[in-house]
């Protein structure tokens, strides 16, 4: 039931996709519970009740679905058990909803649940599509950005962005994705960037997570020595301030990954470079995803061909 979700999902089809995404708790590992003394039931729609929504998978896949929030609170009274690395974030995006915004999905032991006696059923952020999303046309009540950076970290980036001296800053990504969820086809080697590199006089700023990215430009800079990529790791590791970061840059180009959920969620404009076989989060192959109306997708025609996806990347450089 998993698998078939997954086929709707890559077809468009919301409505049979998310009735059968529904079925996937076997497959990520269950669900959690949020009382000591009795099983919280899984929310079915009932309207004004207390209800837990919980985070999982991915963080990029926490940002997108955090895009129904604001239609849930309108239906129900929300506690919501994030993801560490978002729960600032989400506070500061969701503060005029006082929702209280705990960053504790990773933790089996929650300290939080006493405080809350009164909860009424729990849902999986990830299964709120099955409620609200079930044609495309309704992906336009989460059109409108939704997050926001928190001003507390402008203050930190601003040194980082000042060394900065083009006039167009475009971050960039260049791989994507673990084992299990087609890192092998969201990869686009740094070298085979040389193109958009020749093609615009920019700061490029590396946004790449994975501890090996410094590494990777190191090694780049030796044959490419006139190309200059700026990677503040201490930047990436923090999310409040890579959304900081993602303030003062023009235009994203990345790979599917969660850079590129945050930045859609930002309003930010952006490049998703996609490989023809991707997740259904990327949208219906050959259109752009209905949840970020910034981000527009560049789709490979061939299979771990990248060539003709760089040329159109190019494209649109050549007319900024």
């Amino acid at each position: 039931k998993n698998n078939i979700a997954l086929a709707y999902l890559e077809k468009g089809d919301y409505k049979n996709g998310f009735y059968y995404y529904n079925f996937r708790s076997t497959t990520y590992g269950g669900e959690r519970n949020f009382s000591p003394n009795k099983t919280i039931p899984l929310w079915e729609g009932q309207k004004n009740k207390l209800v837990v929504v919980y985070g999982e998978q991915g963080i990029g896949d926490e940002i997108m679905f955090a895009s129904i929030i604001r239609e849930l609170a309108q239906d129900v009274r929300i506690i919501f058990d994030a993801h560490p690395r978002l729960a600032n974030i989400f506070r500061n995006s969701f503060s005029d909803l006082h929702i209280p915004i705990y960053g504790t999905r990773k933790n089996n032991a929650l300290y939080w649940p006493q405080f809350h006696p009164d909860i009424d059923y729990k849902i999986s952020l990830m299964s709120l599509g099955a409620f609200y999303r079930t044609e495309k046309s309704l992906f336009e009540h989460g059109a409108k950005p939704y997050i926001k950076s928190d001003p507390f970290f402008a203050p930190i980036v601003k040194p980082y962005v000042e060394k900065l001296t083009k006039k167009l800053k475009i971050g960039i990504s260049w791989q994507g994705g673990v084992t299990t969820t087609g890192r092998a086809a969201r990869i686009l080697p740094l070298k085979e960037w040389m193109p958009i590199f020749n093609s615009i006089d920019a700061d490029f700023v590396s946004l790449q997570y994975h501890p090996n990215a410094q590494t990777e430009i190191e090694e780049f800079k030796k044959e490419f020595p006139d190309v200059v990529i700026h990677h503040w790791q201490e930047i990436i590791d923090d999310y409040d301030l890579t959304a900081s970061l993602l303030d003062d840059l023009d235009l994203i180009i990345s790979v599917p990954q969660s850079i590129v959920h945050l930045a859609g969620a930002m309003g930010k404009e952006t490049l998703q470079l996609c490989p023809k076989n991707g997740l259904w989060q990327m949208g219906v192959y050959g259109e752009d995803a209905p949840w970020y109306p910034s981000v527009k997708n560049i789709w490979q025609e061939e299979q771990g061909n990248w060539k003709p996806v760089v040329e159109k990347v190019v494209e649109k450089l050549c007319i900024i």
